[in-house]
């Protein structure tokens, strides 16, 4: 759990980097296109593109850090279920399978009995 919780702290960190990065490069490109530099505004309008995908994907990874851990309770108590289930079948089976050696000796002992 705490690894996950560290990761979630990078990523939040490393969001807010990149947030911060992204508005100081469109500052510089509103400059470069100001002052009739096209090229370098090119250049980062592209960086800019990179990181808001990047933005997205650890958006989404994010997600799955804070889904995982829900999951996680879920799958476990799908499991004690489980595990319940087959304790509570196979006692059923056992208290079955005694009345099935109860009823077999009562049939023994009836067929001798006529004998």
């Amino acid at each position: 759990m705490r690894d996950g919780h560290h990761q979630h702290d990078l990523l939040k960190r490393y969001q807010k980097r990149i947030e911060l990065s992204l508005e100081k490069d469109r500052q510089l490109a509103k400059k470069c296109l100001a002052s009739g530099r096209k090229e370098p505004a090119k250049l980062l309008w592209r960086k800019k593109k990179f990181q808001e995908t990047f933005l997205i994907n650890t958006n989404k990874e994010l997600e799955n850090l804070e889904k995982l851990p829900r999951e996680i309770l879920n799958y476990a108590q799908v499991e004690m279920n489980i595990v319940d289930t087959l304790k509570h079948g196979n006692e059923a089976l056992k208290a079955q399978s005694l009345k099935f050696k109860s009823m077999k000796l009562k049939e023994l002992w009836m067929r001798r009995a006529k004998a």
